[in-house]
């Protein structure tokens, strides 16, 4: 093709569909850590940048180009993410050129579709991060190079230099795209001694370019903290690689028979090449064909150097790799009019498997774009968790390094009240100046929030979360991505003492309970001490449960923990001092409800009996009051918003599946759902809520449990619960509707039911 000769519209349309791929729901998901980060330092001057990743592990360039973009169009999630985004979309075109040239224009069209769909490259082309930059700068190495060698000019030759020099200053990883390089250019050059000798010294352009900074490289890279490789087979190591490479990080969510169809489909294009090789060789054509050697190279090196440095960290480096894979997936396209393969079955094969490719990949980027599995860890929803619930009372512990960024965007300015500590103070961690920390938070705090990440880094022996444990009461733990946000009562000023003696089994009796004499409102932690006793030396580990419980046995707060040290642990006639936190469901409704407690085996969850039979002890009756302002709608976490007044969202899950609402609902199994309410003026009159199952209906009742409409306060969200059967339904996808008195309020709401 001409260089002159304008661009086809069947690359247009590639290189629209890659941008809107990496463009979609761009900012749906929260920022992460490491993303925080990059927003925190675009916001330092030029200098200041140099100064803090001097101190890093990674080099400048990105985050002195992220500065510039910042400036131009904000910090927004969606814009902070545009530039890879946008570096993403120059990659696929940057493949297309290489395919071009190496193996007809077919194939370049075929490897910058396969790029525009490869989960691993959109998946960081969605990230505010430097490895879009890093895989982009390589493949532009790669595409200078070849052109330099093929003498069109100074210009290539230049931008080669420009681009390995970037390359340097964006990460330490790149010099392995240089070794790809001069490897290849010994294959290509080998004949012309003179012109391999003179592109070997313009080597020396891009390393005295990094020359200043190299010092500091060497440094950070020797210096910086070494975690543990990961164990793992050579079978399992060539697996994951693979794995990553065709479907990304949410290569899970497809089924891995898929994985044969990229298998058959390399495995021909390894056929090819050296079939190829040996019919094409002469003494003057090996410079004709090395191309496909530089595309084995450039998937070989960095993909060896991921499998001997194997853990799950390391495995977004593989993505320089990834324009090579998919180029070597297509070269085999270049051979579809030789005189090896004139079989029309044989050219059906390949384009069917290069269309069947296209299947995996669309069930992972389904998976990335909207399974939960596979979302960045959730600060966003942490900081509205804690923005929602917290008080000016109240304080967040930050416990890991690389967390006060992220979470400083999220949570900041009036509406962030609650008081925010990163601790430990230093690595490693001093235990007797962290524990002195603890105990003037928990003597200053009504709450305590724990932010933890990375803590086998900020704190391995556990130091803050074990002092916590032992001196709060725990009350939730829940994960927001690979986050946990735990929340911990300090103890009441007051504990009133209840003597029991309720043996539980043949091992335990619980002695007596306390309790803090004042009633709970939502959103609060109550705290329940209990003192157990042991008959004897129990043989297995038990777990205590605490339920808050309404006239309908509708869970209202519910903690599940094992008592420390653990039952397996105990001596006979030891006494056990137990804490437990439970935390009031926002929207509970004012009244009375039941609180209950009992123990279960932890490995098969058989609850030990009473005496009498029974599997749980009634301890007392609880008031819960109503709170002074209502919560905000964030509180309440819930999972699918509505507007059908006065209904304005709604939970749907297996019953007892509260921690996993995405757990499939079976055939013939129970169904939980929490409604949401507020008080509408366009809805006067009480009336009994239904829900139907394709139009029969499985439950009648009130909207709220004991407490009636006209007691509802303005701008308050109360939660009503219902439980239903599914009955002995087929597998398949039924529709859910549900009704105040014969008004619709959800009409098409598709449940999927399976075996």
């Amino acid at each position: 093709m001409s260089a002159k000769k304008p661009f086809p519209a069947t690359e247009y349309l590639i290189l629209l569909l890659a941008a809107a791929l990496r463009f979609y729901r761009l900012g749906a998901q929260s920022l992460w850590s490491d993303e925080g980060n990059s927003v925190a330092m675009a916001h330092r001057t030029f200098a200041e940048i140099a100064a803090r990743t001097a101190q890093d592990i990674h080099p400048p360039l990105y985050y002195w180009l992220l500065k510039i973009w910042v400036a131009l169009w904000g910090d927004s999630e969606f814009a902070v993410r545009a530039l890879s985004a946008a570096l993403g979309v120059l990659l696929v075109a940057v493949v297309f050129r290489l395919g071009r040239r190496w193996y007809g224009r077919s194939a370049g069209l075929a490897a910058a579709l396969l790029a525009t769909v490869n989960p691993f490259q959109l998946y960081y082309a969605q990230e505010a991060r430097m490895y879009m930059l890093l895989t982009l700068l390589g493949a532009l190495a790669v595409y200078f190079a070849w052109e330099t060698w093929q003498g069109r000019g100074w210009r290539f030759l230049a931008g080669y230099a420009l681009a390995a020099t970037a390359g340097l200053y964006t990460h330490y990883a790149f010099p392995v795209m240089l070794v790809v390089i001069n490897l290849a250019a010994l294959f290509a050059l080998w004949r012309e001694k003179r012109t391999l000798v003179r592109w070997l010294g313009w080597q020396f352009v891009p390393a005295l370019a990094f020359a200043p900074w190299l010092p500091i490289a060497i440094r950070q890279v020797t210096a910086w903290p070494q975690s543990l490789l990961t164990p793992a087979t050579p079978a399992e190591k060539l697996f994951t690689i693979g794995q990553h490479l065709a479907l990304g990080v949410s290569a899970p969510a497809v089924d891995a028979r898929w994985l044969w169809v990229f298998g058959i489909l390399f495995l021909v294009s390894g056929f090819l090449f050296p079939v190829e090789f040996k019919s094409l060789i002469t003494p003057h054509s090996l410079f004709t064909i090395h191309y496909s050697l530089f595309t084995i190279l450039w998937l070989l090196l960095p993909a060896g150097l991921t499998f001997f440095l194997f853990r799950p960290a390391y495995l977004k480096f593989l993505l320089v790799a990834s324009p090579a894979f998919v180029l070597f997936l297509v070269s085999g396209f270049r051979f579809q009019t030789s005189r090896l393969i004139r079989h029309y079955s044989l050219f059906t094969i390949r384009y069917s498997l290069f269309i069947a490719l296209l299947i995996p990949s669309a069930l992972s980027l389904r998976a990335m774009y909207f399974a939960p599995a596979f979302q960045r860890d959730n600060y966003r929803g942490i900081a509205a968790t804690i923005r929602a619930l917290g008080t000016a009372d109240d304080t967040v512990i930050l416990h890991a390094p690389g967390q006060v960024e992220v979470f400083g965007y999220y949570f900041s300015g009036d509406d962030a009240r609650a008081r925010v500590i990163p601790l430990p103070r230093q690595r490693p961690l001093n235990p007797t100046d962290t524990i002195e920390a603890l105990e003037k938070i928990a003597a200053e705090s009504h709450r305590i929030f724990g932010v933890f990440w990375a803590t086998e880094e900020a704190d391995p022996d556990g130091v803050i979360e074990g002092w916590l444990n032992a001196h709060t009461f725990k009350a939730s733990d829940v994960w927001f991505g690979n986050v946990r946000l735990v929340q911990f009562a300090p103890p009441a000023q007051t504990m009133e003492s209840f003597p029991v003696m309720a043996q539980f089994g043949d091992a335990m009796v619980l002695a007596g309970y306390q309790l803090p004499p004042a009633s709970v409102s939502p959103g609060d932690i109550l705290q329940i001490g209990l003192q157990w006793q042991a008959i004897q030396s129990p043989e297995k580990n038990y777990t205590v449960f605490v339920q808050v419980l309404d006239a309908e046995n509708h869970l209202v707060g519910q903690r599940d923990a094992a008592p420390q040290p653990p039952t397996s642990a105990w001596e006979a006639g030891a006494t056990v001092n137990d804490r437990h936190g439970v935390e009031i469901l926002p929207g509970t409704p004012p009244g009375e409800y039941r609180l209950v407690v009992g123990v279960y085996d932890s490995a098969t969850g058989e609850r030990l009996r009473l005496p009498d039979g029974r599997d749980f002890l009634a301890l007392t009756t609880l008031s819960v009051t109503p709170n002074d302002s209502p919560l905000p709608i964030d509180a309440f976490g819930i999972q699918q918003r509505v507007d059908a007044p006065p209904l304005v969202g709604v939970d749907i899950y297996p019953l007892g599946h509260a921690a996993e609402p995405d757990a499939p609902i079976r055939s013939g199994s129970p169904v939980h759902v929490n409604f949401y309410w507020q008080k509408s003026a366009a809805v006067t009159a009480e009336a009994p809520v239904r829900i139907t199952l394709d139009g029969q209906e499985v439950w009648r009742g009130s909207a709220v449990t004991g407490y009636p409409m006209n007691r509802w306060r303005a701008g308050e969200t109360l939660r009503g619960q219902a439980n239903f059967f599914v009955g002995d339904r087929q597998p398949g996808r039924y529709t859910l509707q549900i009704f105040w008195g014969d008004e619709p309020l959800i009409t098409g709401l598709p449940i999927d039911i399976v075996p």
